[in-house]
């Protein structure tokens, strides 16, 4: 079975930033800093930098006010 050659078409999602040339300049060097020194894909740098963030912000939250954050429902298998 082949598969369509459109990558969102198979199930693919994508997130992007728009960044000035500095910034853009500053993030590709630090993903291929950490990259090189890891050994690590730039994508599960994101992943932990993006998941330690939510963990420590939840927990502020959760410790300062009680509030429950209900965690999006998902559907099928887990790109990760």
């Amino acid at each position: 079975m082949t598969h369509p050659k459109d990558p969102r078409l198979n199930g693919w999602k994508y997130k992007s930033f728009n960044l000035t040339d500095k910034e853009h300049e500053e993030v590709v060097y630090m993903y291929e800093a950490c990259s090189q020194i890891t050994g690590m894909k730039q994508k599960k740098i994101f992943q932990m930098l993006i998941r330690d963030y939510y963990n420590e912000v939840t927990k502020i939250i959760l410790d300062s006010n009680h509030y429950i954050i209900k965690q999006p429902e998902t559907k099928g298998k887990h790109n990760g």
